[in-house]
């Protein structure tokens, strides 16, 4: 179970998943901790029940990297409340919300693809965030922001969404060399 592992200390900690399917909730609850598997179409960890997320990192958990996995099937994929956050080379789909970032100062979202969630990325309040070099195909809201300063969209996909990019109360939000269609 991938929840079997606990607190380190400080140093910094990897958790590195082999190829399979694992149906539970991950709590992060550490910081300087990495979550890694063995690519986005070897490593898939789906939501179950009664927990809204597959994955949560909780606030004060700060420096956390989720990589190489496929993330299915919550109602938030991945719950951020922590800083120093990173998500890269991922599959993220057929969640309500791919990705979720509240309160978060630094957030980097790169090189993921994100499927069939009603909206992929979120971010609420947040500072420093980055979203770059991910595709987005069929949500409702690709990537939608409210409350944020300092966020970065740029060099992404985004195909056959309802709506692109939803920014509402944004300060410094340079947006560029994205491709959008449909």
């Amino acid at each position: 179970a991938v929840n079997a592992v606990g607190p380190t200390g400080t140093g910094g900690a990897l958790l590195q998943l082999g190829d399979g399917t694992w149906v539970e909730n991950v709590d992060i609850n550490q910081g300087n901790f990495t979550l890694k598997g063995n690519g986005s179409g070897n490593s898939f960890i789906q939501g179950s029940g009664p927990a809204p997320h597959v994955i949560k990192v909780a606030a004060g958990n700060n420096n956390v990297t989720v990589s190489d996995l496929a993330v299915q099937n919550g109602e938030v994929g991945v719950d951020v409340a922590a800083n120093n956050f990173t998500l890269k080379n991922s599959y993220i789909s057929g969640n309500t919300t791919g990705v979720k970032l509240d309160s978060t100062i630094s957030a980097s979202i790169f090189n993921n693809a994100f499927e069939d969630n009603f909206v992929g990325v979120s971010g609420n309040n947040t500072w420093f965030t980055g979203v770059t070099n991910n595709n987005f195909y069929s949500h409702f809201a690709a990537i939608d922001f409210n409350g944020d300063n300092s966020l970065v969209v740029n060099n992404n996909t985004l195909d056959n969404n309802f709506i692109g990019i939803s920014l509402n109360n944004v300060v410094g939000a340079p947006i560029t060399g994205n491709s959008i269609d449909n």
